[in-house]
């Protein structure tokens, strides 16, 4: 009987082990999919990146609403960084946590970066993978590119051929404030250009 329960529990062990050894192949393997999706090309660092975001070692988003701004004055105040640029990935890490990697097509206040890692609540406002202006705080981490969204959604900013679209409700009517700044930084009929010009000043 003894000899019974010890071969049992060898076999409980193994199964264990087993399971923990397919778990991270799944994961290095959806790193690597949702890395080739869309013929996308990231560097091998890169591609590291996403695939050490496992459950086990992210753990908490900075992103949240209690850091929101009364208007859009403070919220540019406030963010760390402030880019345009373009969501070519995300990584969903758990039920609470997710990555997208940011192309940065042009920095309009903060320090440059090439890429950027943004940490989201996993909902359904996730970045999609479209051009964005985005208002970002710093991510509690010893990483120097890792960000969240100010606000949980008053930082982003939809931005599309020459047009912009605030996704919180209370950015809508400060974008429209937006409309009558000087003339030495507007560009006529291009909302867009003319908001980006607005941040940089």
């Amino acid at each position: 009987m003894e000899k019974k329960m010890r071969l049992s529990l060898l076999s409980l062990i193994t199964l264990a082990i087993v399971a923990v050894l397919i778990y991270s192949t799944n994961i290095s393997v959806s790193a690597k999919n949702q890395v080739n999706e869309g013929n996308k090309s990231l560097s091998t660092e890169e591609f590291e990146f996403i695939k050490s975001l496992t459950p086990n070692n992210v753990t908490g988003i900075d992103a949240v609403y209690v850091d929101g701004s009364r208007n859009i004055e403070e919220l540019k105040q406030n963010s760390a960084l402030i880019i345009k640029g373009k969501v070519i990935s995300n990584k969903i890490v758990n039920e609470i946590a997710a990555v997208s990697i940011v192309k940065v097509l042009d920095t309009l206040q903060g320090n440059k970066f090439d890429y950027v890692y943004i940490h989201q609540l996993n909902n359904d406002d996730v970045l999609a993978e479209q051009e964005y202006i985005l208002f970002l705080g710093k991510q509690n981490d010893d990483k120097t590119d890792t960000f969240h969204i100010k606000g949980g959604t008053q930082g982003i900013f939809v931005e599309k051929d020459s047009t912009v679209t605030a996704v919180h409700h209370t950015m809508t009517t400060e974008l429209e404030k937006i409309n009558n700044i000087s003339e030495t930084v507007r560009s006529v009929n291009n909302a867009a250009l003319n908001f980006e010009n607005w941040i940089k000043k």
